[in-house]
């Protein structure tokens, strides 16, 4: 069906934070927008106080990635989207909707840990004309790119940290 990620990890303090992180390092923090799928298939969204909604085509356009991200390649984890950089036009100012033109898509591991970051920047029509297998083959390529850099780097298990589960890292 989906992922196997405890769901409470989708929206966790520690997810709300890197969104957080990645909205100011983008220039825009308080304009961000979070979506992701719960293993029973269900959308989720979330979001600082005041952001505008996506759009449809914007909300079609993530949802149906975290579906197939998550039903095909979730790798024991599960993956979320942020969405930044809020464009709305005259016909979307009365609704408070807008175009989104960044997407990032994050692979969570079983911990609830996010890593691999997948940027995708564009106005959401030539993301939508390109099509979701090219953006899913992005995702799966870093995926593995992450796991061969895990390999090579060897870490020992006192040499990480689970963030998500509330771990520090040793000093």
């Amino acid at each position: 069906m989906g992922h196997k990620l405890d769901d409470k990890f989708l929206n966790s303090k520690a997810t709300m934070l890197r969104m957080d992180y990645e909205a100011e390092r983008n220039g825009k923090q308080a304009q961000w927008y979070g979506a992701a799928v719960t293993g029973a298939g269900q959308e989720m969204d979330f979001y600082p106080t005041i952001t505008p909604t996506p759009t449809v085509f914007c909300k079609t356009f993530v949802f149906d990635m975290l579906r197939g991200l998550n039903n095909s390649l979730h790798h024991d984890g599960a993956w979320v989207c942020l969405m930044l950089n809020p464009v709305a036009d005259e016909s979307n100012i009365q609704a408070f909707e807008a175009d989104y033109q960044k997407y990032v898509f994050f692979w969570m591991d079983e911990d609830g840990d996010i890593h691999v970051p997948v940027e995708i920047e564009d106005k959401i029509a030539n993301i939508l004309a390109a099509g979701p297998d090219v953006w899913i083959e992005q995702c799966e390529l870093a995926w593995l790119a992450w796991q061969e850099l895990n390999r090579t780097l060897d870490a020992r298990p006192n040499e990480t940290f689970k963030r998500a589960m509330g771990e520090r890292p040793a000093s």
